[in-house]
């Protein structure tokens, strides 16, 4: 057997009122269960900004940056031109991050397997253009996976503070 799957032996005892038994011996493999990633929920960027965040690193997607004031802002994962306006969104890297739109994909039963499976199959792109409600951006390092994003909201109010985008995330961890 492999280290996805564990053979396991059941044995049934039945005792009847008159003290009669019966006695079933069942083998049981069990496969291991894909699991299902963790959503981090509220992450919001500002377009348009400088001085609200407008930057995401990776390693710890619910404190955005502002991109601008970071020490190190090479160690933006993704990040908003400030250039773009809401209806006209584009994601960037300053880490070789890799972008695939793919929303067709099962972003509710994520897991690091159907990621990485979707991830290589897929065109990947340095930038991501016209991101837009609904989108499902699938993102990596080279031929690793890291995780999805899903953008639930573009919200483009009357001041330039009121524009931001919305967005939940499913990060792989232990690659």
């Amino acid at each position: 057997f492999s280290s996805e799957e564990v053979s396991v032996e059941l044995t049934f005892m039945v005792r009847d009122n008159l003290g009669n038994t019966s006695k079933v011996l069942r083998n049981v493999l069990v496969k291991k269960r894909q699991q299902l990633i963790e959503e981090r929920n509220g992450i919001i960027l500002y377009a348009h900004n400088g001085s609200l965040p407008n930057a995401l690193l990776l390693s710890d997607v619910s404190q955005p940056i502002i991109l601008q004031d970071a020490p190190d802002s090479l160690r933006a994962d993704i990040w908003l031109n400030p250039e773009d306006t809401l209806s006209g969104i584009t994601w960037s890297s300053q880490t070789g991050l890799k972008f695939v739109r793919h929303n067709d994909f099962n972003y509710t039963a994520a897991t690091a397997e159907n990621l990485q499976t979707t991830y290589l199959s897929s065109k990947r792109y340095d930038v991501m253009r016209d991101v837009a409600p609904n989108d499902i951006i699938i993102v990596g390092h080279d031929e690793l996976v890291e995780g999805v994003f899903l953008v639930n909201n573009i919200i483009s109010g009357d001041s330039f503070q009121g524009q931001c985008l919305q967005l939940s995330y499913k990060g792989v961890v232990n690659h």
